[in-house]
C-alpha cells in the first residue's frame, strides 16, 4: 500500500508541474508583410476585375456573331430564292423558244 501511496503523489507532483497554457504570447505587427499582403490582395482583386471584363467582351462578341449569323442565313435564304426565280425564268425562255 505504501507503494500505491508513493505512485499517487509521483502522479499529483506530475500533474502539478506540468506546464499549463502558454502565456504572454504576443501578436507582432509586420508592417512590410502586412503591405506585401494588401498589394498581393489588390492585384488577385484587379486580375479578378480583368477577368470579369474579359467574359463580358467575349458575351458581347457571342451575341454579335449570332446576330450577324441570323442575318447571314437571311441573306441566305433571300439569294436562294432569287435562284429558284432565275432557274424558272430559264426554263420559261427555253420553252418559248
Amino acid at each position: 500500500m505504501t507503494h500505491l501511496c508513493f505512485r499517487r503523489i509521483l502522479i499529483g507532483m506530475a500533474l502539478a508541474l506540468a506546464p499549463g497554457p502558454a502565456m504572454g504570447q504576443m501578436v507582432v505587427y509586420d508592417p512590410s508583410n502586412y503591405t506585401q499582403n494588401v498589394l498581393q490582395a489588390a492585384r488577385a482583386l484587379q486580375q479578378i476585375n480583368n477577368q470579369i471584363t474579359s467574359l463580358q467582351n467575349q458575351t458581347q462578341m457571342l451575341l454579335n456573331q449570332a446576330k450577324n449569323l441570323a442575318s447571314s442565313h437571311n441573306s441566305f435564304q433571300r439569294l436562294r430564292i432569287r435562284c429558284a426565280i432565275l432557274d424558272r425564268m430559264q426554263l420559261e425562255q427555253k420553252r418559248d423558244l
